[in-house]
Parts: C-alpha cells; structure tokens; sequence
C-alpha cells in the first residue's frame, strides 16, 4: 500500500506492507561477515515483465541468540542503475 511520508521540507512516497499468510521470510542465522544481501528496492520494469516490483525487508532484536554469535551491524548502500531498452 502506497503512503505518504510528510517531512518540514517535502512529500516522499514510501510503500508499507501489512501481514499475509502467503508472505515468505527467511533469516540468514548463520551470515558471515564476508557474505552480503542484494535486496531489490525498485524496478520499474517488473510489472511490465510480471516480476516482483520489490523486495520487502525488516529487522528484528534476536533477544535469545547464542553467546556465540557474534552482534551483526547493517550498512546501507544504495545505487541506481539507469539503461535504455534493447
């Protein structure tokens, strides 16, 4: 569902998804730190080629997690990749 995000300065549009039994969620519990995700925020493609537009994501405290495991810290990196059509 699109919403809107209301900041002093300007309007931004964001998508927020809400619970769905389909949904699938899958937790990388044993992630090493030379090992990173890709998550597709947007594809203006997608629909046009019956893909998904984009890849929900959260994160969560792991209040029970082994004392072996070592504190996980995320970066974000966001790029734009601009193309023309073939």
């Amino acid at each position: 569902m699109k919403v809107d995000q209301v900041y002093p300065q300007f309007l931004a549009e964001n998508i927020n998804f809400y619970y769905n039994p389909e949904h699938r969620w899958h937790f990388a519990s044993d992630q090493q730190p030379d090992e990173a995700w890709m998550i597709k925020i947007m594809d203006t493609h997608a629909v046009r080629e019956g893909l998904a537009q984009n890849a929900p994501h959260t994160a969560f405290q792991w209040h029970d997690a082994p004392t072996s495991k070592m504190n996980r810290e995320s970066i974000e990196v966001r790029a734009f990749v601009v193309h023309e059509e073939t």
